[in-house]
């Protein structure tokens, strides 16, 4: 019953400090309100006792404007659900959801970038940054203020993990009882994870201080069809020492099953798809303080083999370090393949060289734009208009309103045509993607998509696009999430899916251990096949 009240409290904490024009203004310290009346509900022995803590909680908020007529703003779904309230009470918050007028909020604003796309912020909250471990009403103002955001604020509040309502009551025992402040802090990684969303992250004091000093392994590893593989070699001499080689299954990291230790951990991690999870869970494993041994277990050829290595400095393993791989001639963003199959990697040039790489491209018969990494943001319109006439818009957006609790709505286009006369590219297209293509990555994918002769090649990607926002916490912790919903024009969703896949392709052990690249080598070998119609 306690548990079913604080949620209440909650809910009704959250839909005054967005409705009531009072505290949205900052009329009232809306913080203090919430702290004074957690105990009062603990302690509440009577369900009048309980009635009355959320009376004087909503008469604290002070009196509505007057003359403000009803508005009919839609109730959220929870007010009419919702158990723990009175009649009398369901319907004061009725009446001050209907009278509620779009206005300015202390607690909810937007921001515009330079790219048009807007994303709610939240200037008004108070950090408490010498609360790093605060008393359990603290505790749960953090809580109620990051689900009230989540509730209301969030374009994606409908695919999260479990649903929204059930997450709130669930959590209050834990934040309740966080017995010390790396639990309490450690809370909102589970609590973020609940989002399903690879942009989210959490950021405090302790938490960074946790990574402090970490380095890196010699090697990167995927995780491939339940097994992590090692895909990549970031030192040649230290894994050939430790006998590390592309394509080894990692079985068991400092002598825990590897898919153990994995399993332990996916709750704290928040991610859009299967593959962006595994992507950050690999990073996390394979890091760890300098100097520090790394006892691993390695199935090769149906062996186990048992080496050790140990955790560096990037600068001494990155190329040209004191353990790293000779430095080499930087490999080219782009250049012509083998019968004329152009080739680019978005991030290894700069936007400002774009124009005139593509003007050289667009002379072969195929061009492969390979999106595995992360590119400027602006390159999509800018490669658009090689490819397409018109204002083609190949996504859309959609925002939430700072000034309306719960609405979502489309942004107006802002698609910019080819300039006149442009030499538009007639060839074919073929794209690159997997689990590190996110964000602008995945919105310069959707450009190239838009385009009627692309071939979209490789495996899901991350499934987050669309500008972060943050919120601050008490202790000063920071969770930050995406706060704007982009879709292809016809509306079909990428969050939580990905960009759409044409011909998917996931490496293998084998190949990974032949030193190739499966995903390129299918390209080229539909782009060598220029009748074929890829369906």
């Amino acid at each position: 019953m306690l548990n079913a009240r604080l949620a209440t409290v909650a809910r009704v904490w959250g839909l005054l400090k967005y409705y009531h024009p009072q505290v949205a203004r900052g009329a009232v310290n809306w913080d203090s309100v919430l702290v004074v009346t957690i105990p009062r509900v603990r302690g509440a022995a009577t369900a009048a006792a309980f009635e009355k803590s959320l009376q004087d909680m909503c008469a604290a908020a002070g009196p509505l404007d007057p003359g403000r007529e009803s508005a009919n703003s839609p109730a959220p779904a929870w007010l009419r659900a919702d158990a723990c309230l009175t009649p009398a009470l369901r319907q004061q918050l009725t009446e001050v959801v209907q009278r509620y007028h779009p206005q300015d909020n202390v607690y909810v604003s937007k921001k515009y970038q330079q790219y048009i796309l807007s994303q709610p912020i939240f200037p008004g909250e108070k950090d408490y940054a010498d609360l790093v471990y605060p008393a359990a009403e603290y505790r749960l103002l953090g809580l109620f203020r990051l689900w009230n955001v989540i509730e209301y604020y969030y374009p994606f509040k409908a695919g999260t993990a479990r649903k929204w309502d059930n997450v709130l009551t669930s959590y209050i025992p834990a934040f309740a009882a966080a017995p010390d402040t790396l639990a309490y802090h450690q809370l909102y990684q589970k609590l973020a994870a609940e989002l399903r969303d690879s942009h989210t992250g959490v950021s405090s004091s302790i938490l960074n201080k946790q990574r402090a000093g970490y380095g890196a392994s010699p090697f990167f590893a995927s995780y491939l069809r339940g097994k992590m593989v090692v895909d990549r070699l970031i030192s040649d001499s230290v894994a050939k020492a430790a006998d590390i080689r592309l394509g080894d299954m990692i079985t068991h990291l400092d002598g825990q099953p590897v898919e153990k230790v994995r399993t332990a951990l996916r709750p704290y991690f928040s991610a859009s798809t299967p593959g962006a999870l595994e992507r950050d869970l690999n990073n996390y494993l394979l890091g760890g303080p300098v100097g520090q041994h790394l006892r691993l277990t390695l199935q090769r050829n149906g062996r186990l083999i048992h080496t050790n290595t140990s955790h560096y400095h990037w600068d001494d393993i990155k190329p040209g370090g004191r353990y790293g791989n000779p430095s080499a001639p930087p490999k080219p963003g782009w250049e012509v393949l083998t019968g004329g199959i152009g080739y680019l990697r978005p991030n290894a040039v700069r936007y400002e060289q774009l124009d005139s790489i593509l003007q050289q491209l667009k002379q072969q018969p195929v061009i492969i734009f390979d999106v595995r990494s992360y590119p400027d943001w602006r390159m999509g319109e800018k490669i658009a208009r090689h490819l397409y006439p018109g204002k083609t818009r190949y996504l859309k957006w959609a925002e939430v309103d700072a000034q309306q609790p719960g609405r979502v709505y489309t942004a107006p286009d802002t698609a910019k045509p080819a300039p006149p006369n442009a030499a538009l590219y007639q060839g074919r297209v073929f794209v690159l993607c997997n689990e590190l293509t996110q964000s602008a990555a995945e919105g310069l994918v959707m450009a190239l998509q838009a385009y009627s002769r692309t071939v979209t090649v490789g495996s899901q990607t991350a499934g987050a696009n669309g500008n972060m926002t943050a919120l601050v916490l008490p202790g000063n912790i920071e969770v930050y999430f995406t706060g704007v919903a982009i879709t292809y024009p016809d509306g079909t969703p990428t969050q939580r899916r990905g960009v759409r896949i044409d011909v998917p392709v996931l490496p293998t052990p084998a190949g990974i251990a032949a030193g190739r690249d499966e995903i390129l080598e299918k390209a080229l070998l539909l782009a060598r096949q220029p009748d074929l119609t890829v369906q």
